[in-house]
């Protein structure tokens, strides 16, 4: 399924009690916009989305976009890391080694915080 999120945030409409969760890969994927998409679905269905977490397998993404398979371990730690901080406190700065972790200064509304 090439939009989970999408398919999750479509079922939250429609149902009223399951919980609604799928495992993202965060190794080549945006922490950021992993969190808003999980975070628009907990606000469609009021508080029933369970994002999971891991590296993945599919290895033929990291050169696409611009990562080295070297960094495999470090990628996933640091942007895992990203996640955990937004759930946690506003405003989140990180700063990491990965390409688009540098210094960000982020800012989450409170409305669309996760539910831990």
């Amino acid at each position: 399924m090439s939009a989970p999120d999408t398919v999750l945030a479509g079922l939250a409409t429609r149902t009223q009690q399951i919980k609604l969760g799928s495992a993202v890969v965060v190794s080549s994927d945006d922490p950021i916009r992993v969190y808003e998409r999980f975070a628009t679905v907990d606000a469609l269905s009021g508080g029933r989305a369970e994002p999971v977490l891991g590296r993945g397998s599919f290895i033929e993404s990291f050169p696409l976009y611009g990562f080295d398979l070297a960094d495999y371990e470090t990628l996933f730690e640091e942007k895992l890391a990203v996640f955990a901080e937004l759930l946690k406190v506003l405003p989140v700065t990180w700063s990491g080694n990965s390409p688009d972790a540098y210094g960000r200064r982020l800012r989450v509304p409170q409305e669309q915080r996760a539910a831990a």
